[in-house]
């Protein structure tokens, strides 16, 4: 019998509610909870990272940022993740909510699995490493508080490539390339490539531009200036960097193994979601 972990986004009332529909629904499986869930749906209630290791398979309700703050014990754990997208865009998320029934196949083992790359996240103070994440989508150095400049510079293996002011600096993995990356006028990726992305934000310089680099390189930044600087990773998790601390990036050697079930491709999804948030209009 499978044990399935239900991920829902708690301030989503719709992902809630499928979560309910998909535990009733749903048969030959023992069902999970996360311990904070509002649900009282007949399923076992345990803390996040117990109930990852019990798992065989994780269904996230939400959008990518649901994903987003699963992966990392996902990927300690080596469990796969099935994403369902309550969300505006959804990149990484498998079935729409009215394809729920097709879950049941995953069950059945009538999947295949789609390996993300991620990033080795460290902050190093003093030559000591300080703070270590995983990095699904992205980490971005920035001044905080929206306009406030900062001065970068960046390196790869050691050698210098990017030395400018501006809002700051996205290292992104191709998975990342559709989000934030994006936004700053970054390259799309596809997500399965193993590339490291730096992406700066409104520099101003204008030969500051994107780097892709393979996935063997390291990356590092550091400020240049006495000025307070922030790295948030993955748009949630926080790290105020002190005058002098040092960045280092590079590739992790986990992945994050997203469920795969859909013949639609990836550039299919791409522009359908576009169109969708450009009101239909071909990008």
């Amino acid at each position: 019998m499978k044990t399935v972990l239900f991920f829902p986004n708690p301030l989503r009332a719709e992902a809630l509610q499928l979560t309910e529909t998909m535990i009733r629904g749903l048969s030959d499986c023992a069902f999970l909870l996360p311990d904070d869930c509002p649900l009282s749906a007949p399923a076992r209630k345990l803390p996040l990272e117990q109930a990852v290791r019990e798992a065989d398979l994780i269904v996230s309700l939400g959008g990518d940022g649901t994903i987003l703050r699963l992966a990392p014990a996902a990927v300690r754990a080596h469990v796969p993740v099935l994403g369902i997208n309550l969300g505006k865009m959804g990149f990484m998320a498998e079935l729409e909510p009215e394809e729920w029934p097709l879950a049941q196949r995953v069950l059945r083992g009538e999947y295949r699995t789609e390996c993300r790359m991620l990033l080795d996240v460290t902050v190093f103070r003093e030559g000591v490493p300080v703070v270590r994440e995983l990095a699904l989508n992205d980490a971005v150095v920035s001044g905080g508080a929206a306009g406030r400049s900062i001065a970068l510079a960046a390196e790869a293996d050691g050698k210098r490539f990017l030395a400018f002011a501006g809002d700051g600096l996205i290292l992104a993995t191709p998975t990342g390339s559709t989000a934030y990356s994006l936004s700053a006028g970054g390259p799309v990726l596809e997500p399965t490539a193993r590339n490291i992305l730096a992406t700066p934000i409104c520099p101003h310089a204008p030969m500051a531009r994107c780097f892709v680099f393979s996935p063997e390189c390291r990356v590092s930044v550091e400020t240049t200036e006495r000025r307070a600087a922030y790295l948030v990773v993955d748009g949630a998790r926080e790290t105020r960097l002190k005058n002098g601390d040092r960045l280092e990036v590079s590739r992790a050697e986990e992945c994050l193994e997203l469920v795969r079930i859909s013949e639609k491709t990836f550039y299919e999804t791409l522009w359908g979601k576009m169109a969708d948030k450009h009101g239909g209009q071909s990008v």
